[in-house]
């Protein structure tokens, strides 16, 4: 596939209710973290008194924002109507009152029965606090998440920046409003005359079982007409399973995405495929299915409620979300049971919860199901998810979500893992980019939810059962955080126009996601006694599922996507053709005798193929009925495998693409050949004897070719023949000019003579029948379409059957007659007039003309060759010259023309060089130069902070010039593009369309443009997130011991240390923003007063958290955990100042090389390089100041003692079992002689005198 997939995703997202930014407004809604101390835990974990604390410092805080915007209410403009209520507002303050607001907080507690108090006071020496009441839209709740509370807030652009710098705040993020781009259905249909072959009783009737088979205490698979002739065994189901009960929906609509559910998909394509969907009878019962949508229409007859009977359950719109507004529809009976989030039809929302738990459609036909109407934004998301929180069940409640954002969000993220840690279970769609998004948060190609890397993420595969395992669909988007794939195209009621039957189709991940959160509702209803988590079903998931069965075509960079499909628990394979289940002579199979139509029958007269894995039960010495069916022993079954493997050994073939073509032909027509076909088959599908014997012993040859090798075959038989396909077909195609339409040739038998010689129609024609390859053509059509290479590749493949492209009417008719047109063209066609048209005509084109590249040909050349090839007015020329050059088509018949003499093999050889198979190099550059295009500097620049303002004008000028929306879609203008593949740019092409985006708003907001401002500072941060963990700007009343340890570790990382030395390197559009003033950031670097607090603090001797740290900044040492023998060369520079009260400076400078060899015993792994800082202080108030750079791989345990009145403890984990005497003299120069000794009692024993003037010497 070329380049028109690019171009198509410009303006379409595939089938996924994926959304898209609406157009930008100066004031929106913001979502604003507020932390009241890092020690805090989540709200809804804390007492009441706590969350009394918290409710009090929280409404402080919105008074705060409220009086920034009723300060600033200048900055909204002067229509904004939001803002009228500022002046509904009247404070009547006393002399010894304070008046504030009151936030009214609807969220309830959800560990409390009270609702949030109402009034809050405050005594201080007489002083009172006053609360006013109000329900703001301005400022309002949203919810608690992680140890801090979200708010929305109504904010303007400068307002916004006040707040983002507010103590306290700790991210400040827009709430994008987003418009949905849901793609209509596929395609609409009426009920069919019955969904089930079996009990198809009116929906209504409040039957659950109206078109299953509910097969409760069926033990004996009971003796009634009925269930004889039942072919699937409900038993062994059973047994399978581990199910308490099974339940059978026959189904006859497609897509049929249920069936695929619950059996192998290695189906026996020449036997009746069943299409029947098994499932536990539970059936999700007493779970609860919240879905996160547009909504839902629940008047249909796949939305049954059972009332009335012992499985009755709830369908209905629990809550509308629009914004920060949560209507519950508990008391409106129309909205419970039909609401939209959009207030558009909800058909998305109708389909999610039709696959998780519709009756028809749907997994768990028992769960609960719970829909969440929104319009899509950040914040009805979050106050979706917060109210599942507060009203679901933890380890009872699956979450599904099937939309999804381009962009990453905190109060998302850190909401997800609250749900998480409850104990709910959250499922979301992979997307449908076909791209791999597994990426950081700091990506331009993340996508959430399935980027936070929490949920269970689905990807989707085609909905059919073909034999040979699953297809991933193309759309699908993969990589290592898709946990597990589902189908993709569903059915789904269709309710827009009141119809309780109609249904419709459509497609994408946003369908597989619920088909799995129906999977998990029914794993738990099945075990209620299991407390189920979101990892703990992550991995029953991945252990029922089916692996290594997914094709993943035409992609190269799947390797690490984990290849699994959802799996209900059964795997089993029945076929409707086979209705003989029981065996024996007891049994009820009287149309056969008691004998079974395929495989053994089994010492319990059970019929049971090798499909089904009947281990050893088809062995005679287990008791295997030998006249009822196939029976077999040990020793047998060996025998019988090692034949069918030596007759079949043509088959196991590895096939290469390092073979010759003719080699490659021979072992794919090997490959393909029903023999060896029906062969793979009956291994993979357990359908063999082998099945059973490769249990007892191992066939080498046998057991090495396995699924993988299989499909490797298939797709170089498949694949690597694709070009000789399409260059055959297109030769093939090429004679449709030889023949004669007779419609045409009636026309031209009709017209006037003077009309037939400038007929462009009438000349072409006469062109081409008059051609050597029409005239060879005549004589044997056959041959001359064989004689091309890939015409004659693909038949040796298999055998091309010409009248699937002529039928033999056109021949005959052709054959006929072109003889008396031939005729007729040599009498009304003037020969001279077209050789001189046909010359004009040339030289039109003269630049369009290429040789035939040869071995002098330079790899630049055949780039330039290609380019001029594919130009649009050129590739005119070679791909239908004879419309472009009609006179010289004709003309060439009577007169040589060099310029067309090879034409149509220069067209051949350009075509397969530049489009069809180019050269790795020639590829290559083509790639290069599409890129070179896709990230031109002028309109892919990036801003750095050395940049001038003269600098950025001048980009911003051309850029404004030359990079129009229209940029990206003109790619394909370019030579290069033209012959790329998608997938060899769709980075470049995301990361230009960013980047494009990125530069327009820094060149508007030049202009002082509001919104690219704000874009401006949301680039900005971006930025600070991701050195988040380095702003080190915590006021220090919020740091305890705990933050203290976090915070030297973020201190002391070498990337935190990188961006103290020069942050704006780093932060470039935050440098700018500060530039132009768009906002005021306090930036930790080396200059910050902090940093030097940290430093201190952080690299002091005294402090306890240097021995957790230097472990972490670790580079190259090597850590221990048991004695070791170190050789340990160390190079120290050790300068120390000292100053002292009397006036004297003395200045130490020293510079010290050890070699140490020592046995070490430690207790605790330690590789660290530690710079330190020591600050010493004694009685003669001197201060001693070290800084020291020491390399080491040892932790060491000292008790030191000096004499000047100072004692110095230090303690580590690592003790040194070695006896030590250092002798060491040093040489200082200093304005005052001193002399001072310095004992140490430990392990070590050191002696060391230090006098003026003296050189240090070490002893070892």
């Amino acid at each position: 596939m070329y380049n028109n997939y690019l171009l198509i995703l410009l303006t379409l997202l595939f089938n996924f209710f994926i959304c898209a930014y609406s157009k930008e407004i100066k004031n929106d809604n913001y979502i604003v973290g507020i932390l009241r101390n890092e020690n805090d835990k989540n709200y809804d974990d804390v007492s009441i008194n706590i969350q009394k604390e918290i409710d009090e410092f929280i409404n402080d805080k919105m008074n705060d924002i409220y009086n920034i915007i009723k300060e600033n209410k200048d900055t909204y403009g002067k229509d904004d109507e939001k803002l009228n209520e500022l002046n509904s507002i009247q404070f009547n303050k006393r002399s010894n009152e304070t008046e504030k607001l009151l936030f009214i907080n609807k969220r309830l507690k959800s560990n409390h029965n009270s609702v949030l108090s109402s009034e809050f006071s405050k005594s201080s020496k007489g002083s009172k606090v006053e609360y006013i009441p109000i329900e703001s839209t301005l400022v309002n709740h949203i919810c608690p998440i992680s140890n801090y509370y979200a708010i929305n807030v109504y904010l303007s652009d400068e307002t916004a920046k006040i707040v983002r710098n507010m103590k306290n705040v700790i991210f400040c993020e827009k709430s994008i409003n987003l418009k949905s781009t849901i793609p209509k259905p596929l395609k609409h249909k009426e009920k069919r005359n019955n969904y089930s072959n079996i009990n198809n009783n009116d929906i209504n009737n409040n039957d659950i079982n109206n078109n299953d088979i509910n097969n409760n205490d069926n033990d004996d698979n009971d003796n009634d007409d009925n269930n004889s002739k039942l072919y699937y065994n409900i038993n062994a189901i059973k047994k399978e399973t581990q199910w308490s009960d099974v339940s059978v929906q026959e189904i006859s609509y497609t897509p049929n995405h249920l069936s695929l559910l619950s059996q192998s998909p290695l189906v026996n394509k020449n036997k009746t495929i069943d299409f029947n969907f098994y499932y536990p009878s539970s059936a999700g019962k007493g779970i609860d299915i919240y879905l996160i949508d547009q909504g839902l229409y629940s008047n249909h007859e796949d939305f049954n409620r059972y009332e009335g009977t012992e499985d009755e359950r709830t369908i209905t719109c629990d809550a509308i979300v629009k914004d920060n507004d949560v209507y519950i529809t508990k008391d409106d009976e129309e909205e419970r049971y039909q609401c939209s989030g959009d207030d558009d039809y909800p058909y998305h929302g109708t389909m999610v919860s039709s696959m998780a738990g519709g009756t028809l459609y749907g997994v768990s036909k028992k769960a609960n199901i719970h829909m969440i109407g929104i319009n899509v934004n950040t914040l009805s998301t979050l106050k979706s998810l917060d109210y599942i929180l507060l009203h679901g069940k933890p380890h009872k409640t699956v979450i599904s979500i099937s939309i999804g954002f381009y962009f990453y969000d905190k109060a998302l993220d850190d909401k997800l893992t609250d749900l998480i840690n409850k104990g709910f279970i959250i499922v979301t769609g992979a997307g449908n980019d076909e791209n791999n998004y597994c990426v950081d948060k700091y990506s331009d190609h993340f996508f959430s939810f399935q980027g936070y890397r929490k949920s269970i993420v689905v990807g989707a595969i085609d909905t059919e059962l073909n034999g040979d395992g699953y297809t991933k669909s193309f759309y699908s988007n993969y990589g290592n955080c898709v946990d597990i794939f589902a189908p993709g195209l569903v059915t789904f009621p269709y309710n827009e126009y009141g119809s309780t039957t109609d249904v419709n189709t459509l497609e994408g991940t946003s369908c597989a996601t619920p088909i799995v959160a129906g999977i998990i509702a029914s794993i738990m209803s099945e075990h209620p006694e299991i407390k189920f988590n979101n990892e703990s079903m992550r991995k029953t998931l991945i252990e029922m599922s089916i692996k290594d069965k997914i094709l993943f075509p035409n992609l190269d960079d799947t390797k690490d996507t984990p290849n699994r499909f959802v799996n209900n628990g059964k795997r089993s394979i029945y076929y409707p053709d086979n209705v003989n289940i029981q065996c024996g002579k007891s049994s009820n199979n009287n149309n056969n005798n008691g004998i079974c139509s395929e495989g053994c029958c089994t010492k319990d007269g059970e019929c049971i193929s090798f499909e089904n894995h009947p281990d050893d039960k088809c062995f005679i010495e287990n008791g295997c009925q030998s006249e009822f069916g196939y029976c077999t022993t040990k020793e047998k079954s060996i025998e019988e495998c090692e034949n069918e493997i030596k007759e079949n050994e043509e088959c196991l073939i590895e096939i290469s693409l390092d073979l010759t073509i003719d080699d490659i032909i021979t072992q794919c027509n090997t490959f393909n050949s029903q023999k060896c076909q029906i062969f793979y088959q009956n291994q993979f599908s357990n359908r063999s004897i082998c099945s059973i014997a490769k249990e007892f012993k191992q066939f080498k040859k046998y057991d090495d070719f396995d699924f993988n090798k299989y499909n490797n075959n298939k797709n170089i038989c498949n694949d690597h023949f694709g070009t000789d396909i399409i260059k055959c077909k297109k030769h093939i195609t090429s004679f449709n000019d030889c023949i004669l339409e007779e419609e045409l040739f009636d026309d031209f038998n009709n017209t006037e003579i003077d009309e037939l010689k400038e007929n462009k129609y009438f000349v072409e024609t006469c062109g081409s029948i008059k051609s050597d390859k029409c005239e060879k053509f005549y004589k044997n059509i056959e041959e001359e379409i064989l004689s091309y290479p890939s015409c004659s590749i693909i038949n040796k493949l298999q055998k091309i059957n010409i009248s699937k492209y002529f039928d033999d009417v056109s021949v005959d008719y052709t054959l006929n007659n072109y003889k008396i047109l031939s005729s007729k063209c040599d009498n009304i066609i003037d020969l001279s007039v077209k050789i001189e048209n046909c010359n004009k005509e040339l030289e039109e084109y003269k630049d369009c003309f290429l040789n035939m590249p040869n071995n002098t040909t330079t790899d630049d050349e055949l780039t330039e060759n290609c380019y001029t090839f594919i130009n649009p007015n050129c590739y005119n020329l070679y791909y239908d010259y004879k419309s472009v050059l009609p006179n010289c088509h004709y003309a060439q018949q009577f007169q040589n023309f060099t310029l067309l003499n090879n034409l149509p093999e220069i067209t051949n050889t350009y075509m397969d060089i530049c489009k069809y198979n180019p050269p790795k190099n020639i590829k290559a550059k083509f790639i290069s130069d599409c890129r070179s295009y896709l990230i031109d500097e002028k309109c892919i620049f990036d801003y750095n902070f050395e940049m001038t303002n003269e600098e950025l004008i001048q980009k911003c000028e051309i850029y404004t010039k030359e990079c129009t929306n229209n940029y990206l879609n003109q790619y394909l203008n370019i030579p290069g593009c033209r012959l790329v593949e998608d997938k060899d740019v769709i980075h470049e092409f995301y990361f230009s369309k960013s980047k494009i985006k990125d530069n327009k708003h820094l060149c508007m907001s030049m202009k002082g443009n509001d919104n690219d401002i704000h874009e401006v500072n949301n680039l900005c941060e971006i930025e600070l997130e991701r050195y988040k963990i380095c702003n080190l700007n915590t006021n220090k009343e919020f740091i305890n011991e705990n933050n203290l340890k976090s915070n030297c570790i973020n201190f002391l990382n070498e990337e935190c240390q990188a961006f103290y030395k020069n942050p704006f390197k780093n932060i470039p559009y935050c440098h700018y923003a500060m530039k132009n003033n768009f906002r005021n950031i306090e930036i930790f670097d080396k200059s910050n007063e902090k940093y030097k607090y940290y430093e201190e603090i952080c690299l002091s001797n005294n402090s306890t958290i240097i021995s957790t740290t230097s472990s972490i900044i670790s580079t190259d040492a090597t850590p221990t955990s048991s004695p070791t023998s170190t050789t340990k060369k160390t190079t120290t520079i050790k300068k120390t100042t000292t100053t002292k009260k009397e006036n004297t400076t003395k200045k130490e400078t020293t510079t010290k090389k050890t070699t140490i060899t020592k046995k070490t015993n430690t207790t605790k792994k330690t590789t660290s390089t530690k710079k330190i800082t020591t600050t010493k202080k004694t009685k003669t108030t001197t201060i001693k100041k070290t800084i020291s750079t020491k390399k080491t791989t040892t932790t060491k345990k000292t008790t030191s003692t000096k004499k000047t009145n100072t004692t110095k403890k230090t303690t580590s984990t690592k003790k040194t079992n070695t006896t030590k005497k250092t002798t060491s003299t040093k040489k200082t120069n200093t304005t005052k002689k001193t002399t001072s000794t310095k004992k140490t009692i430990s392990t070590k024993k050191t002696t060391s005198t230090k006098k003026t003037i003296s050189t240090k010497k070490n002893k070892n």
